[in-house]
């Protein structure tokens, strides 16, 4: 078959779409299919990635500029919604291009991807969508990152909560089939939008076993200087954005230092909270506690040196950070937030806390450093589990049949 990836955002980036597209790609080339991968190279242009093929924005511009100023959008054209709408139309009129009948099965990654495709398809090609979030749920929570008290009821009563809202569900609807990673997502989405003919189905990602093990023996210098100190490493691989709830992560390691100091706290990622965060740690006494690593390209190294992975998230779905650390045979402490608890089983691979319960997190933490025998075992279950739930075979065995679902209609 000759599949088209397609997404609505910049891709490559160090997001989780970005690493499923290649996964993905990687995975379905090795057992013979063709595979293009299309998506925004920058605000100014869109991309055939793999055929660095670049489709300009700059001479659409003028007639979408007129276009747009004749439809009825509340905001002025520096919002983020106008923005999004420009970047729409581009997408739309450049997959137009792309003689989209050349593809057996179009992925789209995104509902504004998918929205934009079935606009253009000209004939019956299949379509088919993974949604890796919900994009009215992230922008909640941007918010409320910046307004602490903002409420749902608030947010409902705004241009962009009907705006994204629209878009979530005739993104939903554009697609034969469209995939989630994690029940939670499916189950969100189906309340959200109770669409009765919506074929949605979950399929949880998987990792390629022989590239994480590859992954295992390469390392990025510098390597953190709390590995020669000898105590225990937490590790936590996030944006560092409202949403990870690295915030809840930093209070309850005030609270973990309290009553033991054998052990370090590794960061790895950026985002806009990183000052903010930095001085949270200043302020609780956590400066030589925790170290901010920044991006890096050595996480799956780094996770043989930890001893523990902490995912505090508010809001996630299905995160590749949770599925390497079993694969590297570590327990896990996670938030209860979207699809993690299906990810872990509970007191077997990894411990379960409320999402921003930080009391709770800390009582945790403190658990399993005092018990060395107990995160032994958890990740040696963890790493067992990863074997027969978290594999790439598991997954495209998955995805196959939805691609011959849809081929066969």
């Amino acid at each position: 078959m000759k599949i088209l990836l397609a997404s609505f955002w910049e891709v490559p980036s160090a997001g989780g779409v970005w690493s499923y597209m290649e996964h993905l790609a990687s995975e379905l080339k090795r057992t013979g299919h063709q595979v293009d991968l299309f998506g925004r190279m920058n605000e100014n242009a869109f991309h055939l990635v793999n055929q660095n093929r670049i489709f300009s924005n700059a001479p659409l511009l003028p007639s979408l500029y007129r276009k747009i100023n004749l439809t009825n959008i509340p905001v002025k054209e520096d919002h983020f919604i106008y923005k999004n709408e420009m970047y729409r139309y581009c997408m739309e009129l450049h997959a137009a291009l792309l003689n989209l009948n050349q593809y057996d099965v179009i992925h789209a990654q995104d509902v504004i991807a998918a929205r934009s495709i079935r606009t253009v398809l000209k004939e019956p090609i299949p379509l088919v969508t993974t949604i890796h979030g919900s994009l009215l749920r992230k922008l909640y929570l941007q918010t409320k990152a910046v307004i602490p008290n903002y409420s749902e009821d608030e947010f409902k009563k705004t241009p962009e909560y009907h705006y994204y809202s629209d878009l979530e569900r005739i993104g939903l609807e554009s697609a034969e089939i469209t995939i989630t990673p994690s029940i939670w997502l499916k189950n969100y989405f189906h309340n959200q939008y109770p669409l009765p003919h919506i074929n949605m189905q979950c399929v949880h990602n998987g990792i390629n076993e022989e590239k994480f093990q590859a992954n295992l023996e390469k390392y990025q210098y510098p390597l953190p200087s709390s590995m020669q100190l000898g105590k225990k490493i937490l590790i936590c691989t996030s944006r560092l954005i409202y949403a990870k709830g690295i915030h809840i992560l930093i209070d309850a390691l005030s609270k973990l230092k309290l009553h033991t100091d054998d052990w370090v706290c590794w960061l790895c990622g950026e985002g806009y909270m990183e000052k903010a965060l930095k001085l949270q740690c200043t302020a609780l006494g956590l400066d030589s506690h925790v170290l901010f690593l920044g991006q890096r390209t050595d996480v799956a190294y780094l996770f043989t040196l930890a001893d523990i992975f902490v995912c505090p998230s508010i809001n996630d779905n299905y995160p590749y950070a949770a599925m390497e650390a079993q694969w590297s045979g570590k327990p896990s402490v996670v938030s209860d937030a979207g699809g993690l608890p299906e990810l872990i089983e509970d007191t077997v691979t990894g411990l379960c806390f409320p999402s921003e319960n930080s009391e709770i997190l800390y009582s945790q933490l403190f658990y399993l450093l005092a018990n060395e025998g107990v995160r032994i075992t958890m990740g040696m279950e963890a790493k067992k589990r990863a074997r027969s739930y978290l594999s790439t075979r598991r997954m495209m065995n998955e995805l196959n049949t939805i691609y011959e679902q849809v081929r066969a209609r």
